[in-house]
């Protein structure tokens, strides 16, 4: 093939955002003028940019995410809720009631001289006592029935609480790694800045946006707390302002792992994490001249990298360490301490608000 290959670098180093005029910049620009046959990176493909060029097969299809500073682990105080589930707590509660409504209920049926083998807050006390694993007196003059429902409901609060202390005893010794944004949602009620790279598709997602979510986050702008940076300080920014905690940036997925890794390089640590949601999902591939005899090649080009997964695979070899924190941070580690009062703050807490309530109902009684 009798051809002279030329790379081109735009002036500007920037991808290409369209001017005023209809014109674009960086190497969209090139294109479109001319100056270049083809790109050898990719890019979006956007409707707007396929009104200027072509675009060949896509060979992935980008996504955006979040990348921030991860916490430190700590301790929740009100680790001990967490053993059972909210729907757990809701079912014991549930019982407790059933339980009541029927050793109190079923009572009413019975004829009336037999009403005074019925002690209706004796009943109510052994069934709370039950539940809070104390003794009951006794009940050999309780009907068989009362004997029966009040065993079933001991049984249930046994393995209840056998279940409850051996989970406990597990969750006071983990402490927990908050990642509290995970969504765009997130950012809005989070006093976190966002960077997004200047000139970029997923910037324009923004600004450009007349409403929903993305219009909220752009208007982040009037009180400083969405600004756009160069795509080529990206790194530095994420080493300064993101691992200060006080910043994220919003960046294709690609990129965000190319980040993290060289950040784990420098460091030897995975000091980020990103968003579990992703956004922005677009297809790419090589942009070339509207119309021009090079796209059936290049199409070919494009298919190949697909069918053999060379994309994926040139990320993995090209950028060292880009696996290593590949998996988020787990959210939980164990640690082997002995409690104190800021693993068990919580429980004195609650123990607190039930007396001052006890001494409230004491007084109002007297």
């Amino acid at each position: 093939m009798n051809f002279t290959l030329n790379i081109k670098n735009p002036p500007d180093q920037a991808w290409g955002i369209e001017m005023a005029n209809g014109s674009y910049t960086g190497m969209m620009g090139m294109i479109q003028r001319e100056e270049a046959e083809c790109s050898l990176n990719l890019f979006h493909a956007t409707h707007p940019r396929t009104k200027i060029v072509d675009f060949t097969f896509p060979v992935l299809t980008w996504f955006c995410r979040l990348i921030l500073r991860r916490g430190n682990p700590e301790v929740d105080p009100w680790g001990f809720f967490f053993p059972l589930m909210p729907s757990v707590w809701g079912s014991i509660l549930v019982g407790l009631l059933g339980v009541l409504t029927v050793l109190l209920a079923f009572p009413l049926f019975l004829p009336q001289n037999t009403m005074k083998k019925t002690n209706r807050d004796f009943t109510m006390f052994n069934c709370f006592r039950v539940l809070l694993q104390e003794d009951i007196g006794s009940v050999s003059k309780w009907w068989w029935w009362e004997r029966v429902m009040l065993g079933s409901w001991m049984l249930v609060m046994m393995l209840m609480t056998m279940s409850y202390s051996g989970n406990l005893m597990s969750l006071l010794a983990i402490k927990y790694i908050p990642m509290p944004v995970q969504s765009r949602k997130d950012v809005l009620s989070n006093p976190i800045s966002i960077l997004v790279a200047k000139g970029t598709t997923h910037a324009h997602a923004f600004i450009d946006a007349t409403e929903g979510i993305n219009r909220q986050i752009g208007d982040l702008a009037k009180i400083d707390r969405f600004n756009t940076i160069f795509f080529n300080q990206q790194e530095a920014y994420l080493a300064s302002h993101v691992r200060k905690g006080t910043h994220s940036i919003i960046s294709v997925f690609d990129n965000t792992a190319i980040m993290i890794a060289k950040d784990f390089s420098a460091t030897g640590s995975c000091d980020f994490y990103v968003s579990r949601s992703g956004y922005l999902n677009t297809p790419i591939g090589f942009m070339v001249q509207k119309n021009s005899i090079l796209k059936q090649g290049m199409n070919k080009v494009a298919a190949i990298l697909v069918e053999n997964g060379f994309y994926k695979r040139s990320l993995v070899v090209a950028q060292p360490n880009s696996t290593s924190c590949n998996n988020n941070p787990p959210r939980v580690i164990t640690i082997s301490t002995v409690l104190s009062l800021t693993n068990l703050w919580g429980v004195f807490v609650l123990l607190g608000c039930g007396s001052a309530v006890g001494l409230v109902v004491f007084l109002w009684s007297m």
